[in-house]
């Protein structure tokens, strides 16, 4: 019997060694919960207290008196508490920075950043200063160096609470997590150049060279999120359903306004010109699944599952640039577009003795967006005990990803020209051009299948234990892009007198007949990138516990070194 598990075992570890293709498509992750280093270094096949004490079943098998805890270091700290009262457990987990300053040179924000806090790529890294293009996945399509300088530390906040509430054989979960990344100031955006100076006190005469007059920024994500999980032993197997609910609230937004010109005792033309971006939207995530726990007749216990996790990308955003305000279901930016010529939008105040003239222009360019995606995960997972000494683990998902989105762009130019003589008259005029451009509805699939596998030994039974794993990837991803033909545009243009009637109103619309949709079709089978996991763990008590461990995604060498304490009473 032993010989036939061990054989088995051997076939499974063979099987993960086959070349597989790593980056399969990231639905948004499940929301942070504690993790122990043994899990990570055994491709989280096996796990610890630390695992298990605010998991939605897992809970029961904590064993302690009083109280459990935990403290640990990954990148960001993180610590746990669990007692029962009565027949009630309770569990709550921290990990975080609670807030700091970082000074940052060169960023520049192109969209939601880099380094998955949320899936979808929606996050930062601070190091690489890199403007990150996405698919709607959140695969990491291409990079570009910033530029531009930028002096001042920004602040960073990175903060996930989780708790939970156990009772019988089932539990509730709360939670929420955060990441945001402020620039309260920002220096030398347009240059070497970026000063107000004054030439001469006492002269009259005040000369701006892109002087910073006003700078907001603000990047990351909130999540609250709320779950329901149990365990029904029905006969031979146990039933353990899930649901989980999260909204993850996106901010990425940027607005800088800057000043341009020369003054003379109130006299000569200034402009502020004013740039920025509005990409926020609220991704809606729901996910439902169950896994069903079958004892093997060779000892071990099989456990087949399937998830499936639903999810939205709503937008909204408002704008104010020079000219023009409101609200789109889309990104907006009021900087230079393919279809507006000149950078930002801008207003400029004109002051001759014989009038002042304000002409305010704002160009902007809006994608309205929506989107949906669906992930099924298909999945069966097996673990076993050989003896007191050697643990086992073994885990295949089949995640299948499919869904759309639509973007649909125009570009608006919006001009106001007020003129107010000293005489006491006035004029007033608006010109609106507004120009449709394509609309481009994309379509993905991707299958990536993944398999993990994990081992721990006892080299001193209940002292030392060593840890290892290995997991990997394949994939099998097609892309389908259906564009409406360049040759199409609505262009309208009207204009308004000083009392705002519109006194001349032109529609223009073109259309190239000869042009027919574009569609773009991208099929691809995903590299291949292993992950190796090796550490160990060190019982001083039983109640007191090291873990370490050294990961790297490409061979096996110290990759990140994890560390973490347990303690019970």
């Amino acid at each position: 019997m032993i010989n036939k598990r061990i054989a088995m075992i051997l076939g499974l570890i063979a099987l993960a060694a086959l070349p597989l293709a790593a980056q399969d498509i990231q639905a948004p992750p499940s929301i942070g919960a504690p993790k122990s280093t043994t899990k990570t270094a055994t491709a989280d096949r096996i796990g610890t207290d630390v695992d298990n004490f605010l998991d939605y079943t897992g809970h029961t098998g904590v064993k302690f008196d009083n109280w459990f805890g935990y403290a640990g270091y990954e990148s960001l700290a993180s610590v746990g508490y669990a007692r029962k009262l009565g027949s009630i457990y309770l569990g709550a987990w921290y990990k975080g920075n609670v807030a700091r300053t970082q000074a940052v040179s060169g960023l520049s924000w192109s969209g939601p950043g880099s380094t998955s806090i949320i899936g979808n790529g929606i996050n930062i890294n601070l190091n690489d200063l890199i403007n990150p293009v996405y698919d709607a996945f959140g695969e990491l399509q291409s990079t570009t160096k910033s530029t531009g300088q930028d002096n001042a530390d920004g602040i960073v906040t990175d903060n996930q609470l989780q708790a939970l509430i156990g009772f019988g054989n089932m539990a509730v979960k709360v939670g929420f997590r955060e990441f945001l990344y402020s620039q309260p100031d920002y220096t030398n955006i347009y240059g070497a150049n970026q000063n107000q100076t004054m030439t001469t006190p006492g002269s009259g005469t005040v000369a701006y060279a892109n002087a910073l007059e006003s700078f907001s920024d603000l990047h990351g994500n909130l999540q609250p999120n709320v779950g329901w999980g149990a365990a029904f032993a029905l006969g031979k197997f146990t039933l353990k359903p899930k649901a989980e609910v999260a909204i993850a609230i996106v901010q990425d937004a940027r607005e800088t306004v800057v000043k341009d010109g020369t003054s003379v005792y109130g006299n000569g033309a200034v402009t502020s010109k004013k740039s920025g971006y509005a990409n926020n939207f609220v991704r809606p995530s729901i996910t439902v699944g169950a896994d069903i726990a079958l004892q093997g007749k060779n000892g071990g216990t099989w456990t087949p599952g399937i998830a499936y996790n639903i999810f939205f990308d709503v937008y909204s955003n408002d704008y104010d640039a020079y000219g023009s305000s409101g609200t789109v279901k889309g990104t907006v930016n009021y900087t230079a577009s393919d279809t507006i010529s000149g950078n930002e939008s801008t207003h400029v105040v004109t002051v001759s003795p014989i009038s002042t003239v304000v002409t305010d222009t704002a160009k902007i360019r809006v994608v309205e967006k929506s989107a949906v995606y669906n992930v099924i995960t298909p999945g069966i997972s097996y673990s076993d005990n050989f003896g007191d000494r050697v643990k086992f683990g073994f885990k295949a998902q089949v995640p299948v990803h499919f869904g759309s989105r639509t973007e649909s762009s125009y570009s608006e130019t919006t001009a106001k020209t007020d003129t107010k003589y000293t005489s006491g008259t006035s004029t007033h005029q608006t010109q609106v051009t507004r120009q449709n451009q394509q609309e481009t509805v994309t379509s993905q699939f991707r299958i990536s299948p993944k398999i993990d596998v994990g081992t721990s030994y006892q080299v001193i039974p209940g002292k030392l234990a060593l840890n290892a794993g290995v997991s990997g990837t394949f994939g099998y991803r097609s892309t389908e892009a259906r564009q409406t033909p360049n040759g199409y545009y609505v262009q309208t243009t009207y204009t308004t007198d000083e009392n705002g009637n519109v006194t001349t109103n032109n529609k223009t619309v073109n259309v190239d007949s000869t042009v027919n949709d574009q569609v773009t079709k991208v099929y691809a089978w995903d590299a291949f990138t292993p992950t190796f996991g090796a550490g160990l763990t060190i019982n001083f008590t039983e109640t007191f516990a090291l873990d370490a461990a050294f990961i790297s995604s490409t061979t096996v060498n110290l990759g990140t070194v994890q560390l973490l304490l347990s303690l019970k009473k």
